[in-house]
């Protein structure tokens, strides 16, 4: 909570006179099991109404809103101001009232972890969020500076969304940091012509840079964000920029006259925190493709320089515990079975393991899945729209199956011209390992029980 609000405890433990583990006590378990004494515990109350009601008044345009407070704690009360939302605020007093109560707050750090459906990109309090090895080495780029721009990697529907949800929230929580979210997904719609100074100027307001300034064409945009950024970021310890759904502009190519010019323009930002040049030596870029899928984007200096946060497909172990974590229990699924069927996509066993939670039996849920309805329909259409972008008016989607099929000893038709099948393979087999389609290696490639199936339908092979 104290994140939200813009407060630290280090902070607050210098005002009230207390240590900050007392301070940390007290809100993990509000007054239930007190770490202060009351009238300490009354000193936290009235900080944290007044820091609410300085947010409030700030958000009304009171001027002199925050002119008791010094420069730090100015700029995190008013980037609170900025982020938060009026049921935060309501939340946050309902929590406050329940202390003073002596109700306690369960967690009063974090919201209260809860299970959460897989639509779309988990929360960040969803207790079925699994972590991989991206989330422990995301915290040391993001607390040490380990590395200035990184480029997370996964299957098609593979978690980038909800890891990206995660990396704005830990840095977000961080002392004497600045985090901003760039959603380029839903930044432009499907067929829209856009020029560079409207895609440079949608990242720049989204960063966080007055409109006043988004003036002139793409290099003067860019000018004039440097020097902002000189004067914006120096404040702070850290600046994170994320980046979601950066393959968009390149669906949007024949829309856009130079789709790479974004992605040079990061490259440009992590050279400049690379080498330590003053704010961007403060600077960590996170940015996500699917599936790893566009060869002008991974071929950029940007692409090649950066760090790789591989999200990789759950292990058999890793589907014991989601189905844990989805409170179902052993005795209602079979986890090698569940592996077969999925070979541990993340999404797709998330499907399952909903459903089983549900009310579904074991035979119920496999059939759902093999019929390819609802939510796995979604799923399948967006990886065949994926494949379809990748492979243009080169081939078909059925040939392209076809091949994998045959590099998987699963296709018993012989009027398929086994050259083109090969010439197939060897130019997309890659990719397609990249979109999740695929397992193993390119020389023994596998696929799961659930894209076999699709693939065999697609190809009325089944």
């Amino acid at each position: 909570m104290k994140g939200s609000l813009g407060l630290q405890q280090t902070d607050l433990a210098a005002d009230i006179g207390v240590s900050k583990a007392a301070i940390s006590k007290f809100l993990a378990s509000g007054s239930r099991h007190q770490g202060l004494s009351a009238d300490n515990e009354a000193k936290v109350m009235v900080a944290f109404n007044a820091q609410i009601a300085r947010i409030e008044a700030h958000k009304a345009g009171a001027a002199d809103a925050l002119a008791d407070l010094d420069e730090a704690r100015q700029v995190r009360t008013a980037r609170a101001a900025n982020d938060i939302k009026p049921s935060e605020i309501i939340s946050f007093k309902q929590i406050l009232a329940g202390i003073a109560l002596g109700e306690g707050t369960n967690d009063a750090e974090t919201p209260t972890k809860v299970i959460v459906e897989p639509r779309g990109s988990l929360a960040v309090f969803a207790i079925n969020y699994l972590e991989r090895d991206a989330d422990d080495r995301i915290q040391s780029i993001l607390e040490n500076g380990t590395a200035p721009a990184s480029i997370v990697v996964a299957p098609i529907n593979g978690g980038t969304s909800s890891f990206l949800n995660r990396v704005y929230d830990y840095a977000r929580n961080m002392e004497n940091c600045c985090v901003v979210m760039v959603n380029l997904d839903v930044a432009f719609a499907a067929g829209e012509k856009l020029t560079q100074v409207e895609i440079f100027g949608a990242v720049y307001r989204a960063i966080g840079m007055p409109l006043d300034l988004l003036q002139g064409d793409a290099h003067d945009m860019k000018e004039a964000f440097r020097r902002w950024a000189e004067m914006a970021w120096t404040r702070f310890a850290r600046v994170v920029v994320v980046i979601d759904g950066l393959d968009q502009l390149f669906k949007l190519a024949g829309s856009i006259t130079d789709p790479l010019a974004l992605v040079n323009w990061l490259s440009e930002l992590r050279y400049s925190a690379a080498r330590g040049a003053p704010p961007f030596k403060r600077l960590v870029l996170v940015t996500a493709f699917s599936g790893k899928s566009w060869s002008a984007a991974h071929a950029s200096p940007y692409a090649t320089q950066a760090s790789e946060l591989r999200l990789e497909k759950l292990t058999e172990t890793d589907v014991v515990e989601l189905f844990r974590l989805l409170d179902v229990s052993t005795d209602k699924y079979d986890p090698k079975h569940v592996y077969e069927l999925f070979h541990g996509h993340p999404y797709l066993t998330h499907l399952y393991a909903w459903d089983i939670r549900s009310g579904k039996d074991f035979e119920e849920a496999t059939e759902r899945a093999l019929e390819i309805e609802s939510d796995y329909e979604s799923h399948w259409e967006r990886m065949k729209l994926e494949i379809s972008f990748l492979i243009g008016r080169n081939y078909v989607l059925k040939d392209l199956f076809k091949a994998v099929l045959l590099q998987t000893d699963n296709l018993n038709d012989k009027s398929s011209n086994q050259k083109q099948m090969e010439d197939i393979w060897r130019k997309y087999g890659r990719s397609l390992r990249e979109f999740g389609l695929i397992d193993g290696n390119l020389r023994e490639p596998t696929v799961c029980r659930f894209y076999l199936h699709a693939i065999r339908v697609e190809t009325k092979l089944v």
